[in-house]
């Protein structure tokens, strides 16, 4: 292991990065969830899809019965829906609704961490519960305590 007065100074170099197409996103609605299962996403990629063109619009896989009806995109970012998989789980209509954006094959559908597991076939909670979720790609998500 090196010793800390071997390490080399870091240096930064500042970067110039093109400003974002005003209209990229220009006939776009970026439908994202966002609720106590959904809440990874951080403003500043919000505010950066608004300044591109795209209109946002916010949901609740928990609570509400459908993804926006004026959704042409789908942004399901982190959270922790192994802690809501009962309540995701048994939202059908959601459930149904999701899939039936996905079957259309036309939107395109951005699910990381935590909308990635709801995107799953099967999520298990810290009690061992298996809960069905959107079957959008195989698999079964499985949440562990600390010790793992």
């Amino acid at each position: 292991m090196p010793h800390i007065d071997n390490l080399q100074d870091i240096c930064f170099k500042s970067q110039l990065i093109d400003t974002p197409q005003c209209d990229a996103l220009a006939g776009t609605t970026i439908a994202i969830a966002h609720d106590e299962a959904f809440s990874f996403a951080y403003t500043a990629n919000i505010t950066l899809l608004k300044d591109m063109g795209a209109l946002v619009c916010f949901f609740s896989p928990v609570k509400d019965d459908s993804i926006p009806s004026q959704a042409t995109a789908l942004w399901l970012p982190g959270g922790y829906p192994e802690l809501h998989a009962k309540e995701l789980s048994e939202n059908t209509k959601m459930l149904a609704s999701l899939r039936s954006f996905h079957e259309i094959g036309k939107y395109p559908i951005l699910a990381e961490c935590g909308g990635f597991l709801y995107c799953m076939d099967t999520l298990i909670d810290l009690d061992d519960n298996s809960w069905p979720m959107a079957s959008l790609m195989p698999g079964t998500g499985t949440m562990k305590n600390k010790a793992g």
